[in-house]
């Protein structure tokens, strides 16, 4: 404790007269603003709000537990004298045991008085209105106090009338302390005082208001500390909102002014505020407004760290940028766990909820460009909050979470940037965006319509999936864009796909229609010196045709066509429209490998490059065998073996066979098994004696 608190507190503490109480307190209440602005210049503010808290603690706590010791000292004497205890109990009869509940928790009169004459001063103070800056830390100076004391009663579990008259005092100067924080309009912050205050107040304030989390999980308080978090009049005043709109103030000066080391640590703040959150007299409306002020907040940090980065070049940083991003996670993770997960949808409309968690997730998309220095995952607060929005969705019903993502493109402006304005103008902490965004929205394809993915999900993708978006964003967002079409892909060609009941098969048909034919000519246009490798290549080229040739989307989409080949035999005969899409992409392929020439004639390093590029395509070809219609794999074994036979390069040849090997004994179903072991062992007899061949002409 503060040397300046020690006499007081010893007076405070032992003196048996009320009247030299009350004197003492509000002398020294009285002398707190000039001690404040002391530590206000030389930053020690939070360490003199909580020497006068904690004074309030040792005055309550030492005079309970004194009175607590004396009444058992006196029980002691008469447990040992018979007759002295009988006449006690005679004498206090059956009260004693009503007051104190059984427990001996009850304070006697000469306590109760005491503890009341350091309320009555603290009310005398506080009604010694000012409209400055003092009246404000007047104000806290006696919250403090006033909180220690309640904080200490609630702790030592008294049950007496003190205790609800403390609380009550409590709950009357927070609100006053926030009503003139806030303004008569309950919207200004601190008007004409100067950042630095700001700041102070924060902090001193959570320094002093600690007790709210201990209150809150009383029943016996809960309608103090609900009157406290709605607000006298409306939310504009609840505390919650008033400590959010301080912290924005406070996090913005911060970040204009590089983050200054004059300014306190919000830590303290930002942990007051989530304690608030979870306490279960919090309103949920209360919560929103302090989620769009955080949400505000995000967005100008960002926007101030686009101009400072084209301003001082890419590598400029400032340390608060990191704390406020902690903080908005923080205050993220609170408002998921306590209105999303443990009270989800109790008195709150579901349409609210949804708005809500579009604000929050536009919040993380916002400061992920500071979370990722911790690496792609981001810090563990940004981990555990992205896991606590997906348990939101995934608690859903899949029609649901598909609105919720339509809000989301529809609403928040972070997404809606990214979606509709030209790649080439996202540059620095914005291209952090499309990794957030790009894989949240990886993870919901599963529970999105068709027309969501077709008309949201699919445009935003191909944006960055293709050369632009690798030469501005960068590898890791290029990669996300193809690994979100692949799980579109996946989804059209699961058969046990949900979704396709909701949205209808045509929906389902126009989009692989428009998808697959498009990201089989993109694959093979940035294959292999834009960005694509070959083991993408491969990977992406047979879900694409696996995509085509599912049962999912063909449903009663037929075409009666007149195949040119058998005009004769099959005149007017139904065709598999998966059939038609996927030759055509295997043909697409084909022909690229075709127009890979040969290295005769070339340098003798080309040579070598043309030849490893063939191996690749001969590979991923033979990938195929595996996901095209049965229907059409005799077409395509007789494709590959004339191609592959047609190799200059035993080794290439022989590697192809081993890797048709590896197709059919890991990825080959059933069916296809028994002629793809019959043909492989004939293509690899064949490719063995051409070994020979070559051999005997050398």
């Amino acid at each position: 404790m503060n040397s300046e608190y020690r006499a007081p507190a010893r007076i405070l503490s032992t003196s048996t007269a009320p009247v030299l109480i009350s004197e003492c307190a509000h002398d020294l209440l009285v002398r707190w603003p000039p001690l404040a602005l002391s530590a206000i210049v030389k930053g020690q503010l939070a360490n003199e709000a909580q020497s006068i808290f904690h004074l309030g603690q040792y005055v309550a706590t030492f005079r309970a537990r004194s009175a607590r010791d004396a009444k058992a000292k006196r029980m002691e004497s008469m447990r040992r004298n018979f007759v002295d205890s009988a006449a006690h109990w005679v004498a206090s009869g059956i009260s004693s045991i009503v007051v104190g509940r059984g427990s001996g928790r009850a304070l006697d009169r000469n306590t109760i008085e005491n503890i009341d004459a350091v309320l009555v001063a603290a009310e005398r103070v506080s009604l010694e209105d000012k409209d400055d800056y003092s009246g404000v830390l007047v104000k806290a100076g006696t919250l403090a106090l006033v909180g220690g004391v309640v904080v200490a009663l609630v702790s030592e579990a008294v049950f007496d009338a003190v205790v609800d008259r403390a609380a009550a005092l409590y709950v009357r100067l927070a609100q006053a302390i926030c009503k003139q924080i806030a303004g008569n309009d309950g919207l200004s912050v601190l008007p004409n005082i100067t950042g630095e205050m700001q700041a102070a107040t924060i902090v001193m304030l959570a320094a002093c208001i600690e007790a709210v989390p201990l209150l809150s999980s009383s029943s016996r308080f809960s309608a103090h500390v609900d009157q406290l978090m709605r607000g006298n009049d409306s939310d504009a005043s609840s505390i919650l909102v008033i400590f959010s709109r301080v912290l924005q103030d406070i996090i913005a000066d911060q970040v204009r002014s590089s983050g200054h080391s004059g300014y306190p640590d919000t830590e303290r703040a930002t942990a007051l505020i989530c304690a608030f959150i979870k306490a279960p007299a919090i309103s949920f409306s209360s919560t929103w407004q302090a989620i769009q002020l955080l949400h505000t907040a995000a967005l100008s940090v960002l926007i101030d760290k686009e101009t400072r980065e084209k301003s001082a070049g890419a590598g400029s940083s400032n340390s608060m940028e990191d704390v406020f991003a902690l903080a908005a996670l923080h205050v993220a993770e609170a408002t998921l766990q306590r209105f999303f997960l443990e009270d989800a949808y109790q008195r709150v409309p579901k349409k609210d909820l949804d708005h809500v968690w579009c604000l929050v997730i536009d919040t993380m998309a916002a400061v992920h460009f500071t979370t990722l220095k911790f690496g792609r995952e981001g810090s563990e607060v940004f981990r555990r909050a992205s896991t606590l929005a997906m348990q939101f969705l995934q608690s859903r019903p899949a029609i649901n979470v598909d609105s919720v993502v339509r809000k989301l493109f529809s609403s928040q402006p972070c997404l809606s940037f990214m979606a509709t304005q030209p790649v080439s103008y996202i540059s620095g902490a914005r291209t952090c965006l499309i990794l957030f965004y790009i894989d949240l929205l990886e993870h919901l394809v599963p529970y999105l319509s068709t027309h969501t993915l077709a008309h949201l999900v699919v445009p935003l993708a191909s944006r960055y999936a293709d050369t632009e978006g690798l030469l501005v964003a960068g590898p890791e967002w290029f990669e996300s864009a193809h690994a979100l079409i692949l799980a579109i892909l996946e989804l059209v060609a699961r058969d046990d796909n949900s979704n396709t009941e909701t949205v209808g098969h045509r929906d389902r048909a126009a989009m692989v229609l428009e998808l697959v034919p498009w990201y089989a000519d993109l694959l093979l246009k940035l294959y292999p010196d834009m960005g694509i490798s070959a083991k993408l290549l491969r990977i992406a080229y047979t879900a694409t045709v696996r995509a085509a040739t599912t049962n999912n989307w063909q449903s009663n989409v037929r075409l009666r066509i007149l195949p040119p080949a058998h005009k004769e035999s099959r005149m007017g005969s139904s065709v598999d429209l998966g059939q038609i899409l996927a030759w055509d992409l295997v043909r697409k392929l084909l022909d690229y490998l075709d127009n890979t020439n040969e290295y005769n004639g070339k340098s003798r390093v080309r040579a070598e490059v043309e030849m490893v590029r063939r191996r690749e395509l001969l590979v991923v070809v033979a990938d195929l065998l595996a996901a095209v219609p049965f229907e059409l794999l005799p077409i395509l074994m007789a494709e590959l073996r004339k191609r592959l036979l047609a190799e200059s390069e035993w080794a290439t040849r022989r590697a192809v066979v081993d890797e048709i090997q590896e197709v059919i004994l890991a990825k080959a179903d059933v069916a296809r098994k028994p002629p793809l072991s019959i043909w492989t062992w004939q293509l690899r007899a064949d490719v063995d004696k051409s070994r020979h061949i070559i051999t005997e002409k050398l």
